[in-house]
């Protein structure tokens, strides 16, 4: 099954993929991508929270299971 991209994944590869990146100097790109990568880890728990509901003790694991095969654990 291919991963799925969330909406934060597609803002960062087309900020990567346009002209804007191009004119970015190096370390605001840097700063840009750590900020990305904090954000993906919020992101991440949320997607988790949200699939787990009321049943989060239950389904702690299942919501990590669901996350990795759905948007891929190295995804972004």
């Amino acid at each position: 099954m291919k991963n799925k991209q969330t909406a934060l994944d597609i803002l960062f590869d087309e900020i990567k993929r346009g002209k804007v990146f191009m004119m970015l100097p190096d370390p605001m790109f840097t700063w840009l991508e750590m900020v990305y990568n904090k954000a993906k880890e919020i992101e991440k728990e949320q997607i988790k929270k949200a699939y787990q509901g009321n049943w989060s003790e239950i389904l702690s694991d299942e919501s990590e299971e669901y996350y990795n095969e759905t948007y891929g654990k190295d995804n972004g």
